[in-house]
């Protein structure tokens, strides 16, 4: 499962973003349930960045409550979160690349316009534009945040490797050479 862009604590992303929700706690609370409705206790779940705006305390109540192995990519707004990420799971800096059922994934928060192997049909996920850059999609890459997922499902929760292969095979491998 992925995910990133939460925002925990931070009460002007319900402005910026028009999140439907009267407050941070009822937003914060909301996104939890759904992780841990979609994720379960032993499915891997990557989050690519800008966890939680606010006091440390506050998002290590969220990790310590959410469900899955999971594994983190640092966000623009993590300053204060890494060590964090070592603690409830595995932090793997600012880009990693993995491999899920043969198919090579570019993890990043942020969007990328080539990445390795690109041109032979590798996947990007990515967050940080909160599902701006969705609306001209380049290649087999994508944001996994909850925005996204919110405005394909109705639902602020994690995208599972399924439907982001479904997404992305229907994408145009882009080459650049």
């Amino acid at each position: 499962y992925f995910s990133s862009d939460w925002h925990l604590g931070h009460s002007n992303i319900l402005k910026y973003d028009n999140r439907p929700f009267f407050c941070f706690v009822e937003h914060d609370a909301e996104i939890l349930r759904l992780h841990n409705l979609t994720v379960g206790k032993n499915d891997d779940f990557y989050f690519l960045g800008d966890f939680c705006f606010g006091r440390p305390e506050y998002a290590e109540e969220f990790l310590r409550k959410m469900n899955g192995n999971k594994f983190f990519i640092w966000g623009n707004h993590d300053k204060h979160m890494v060590s964090l990420y070592k603690k409830y799971g595995q932090y793997l800096g600012k880009m990693e690349i993995i491999k899920i059922e043969g198919q090579e994934i570019t993890l990043s928060h942020f969007a990328m316009r080539v990445w390795n192997r690109s041109h032979h049909g590798t996947f990007m996920c990515y967050g940080h534009s909160h599902d701006a850059l969705e609306t001209t999609p380049w290649g087999k890459s994508m944001d996994v945040g909850v925005q996204s997922a919110y405005r394909l499902f109705g639902e602020y929760r994690p995208f599972s490797f399924e439907e982001i292969k479904n997404i992305l095979d229907q994408r145009e491998t882009l080459t650049h050479h």
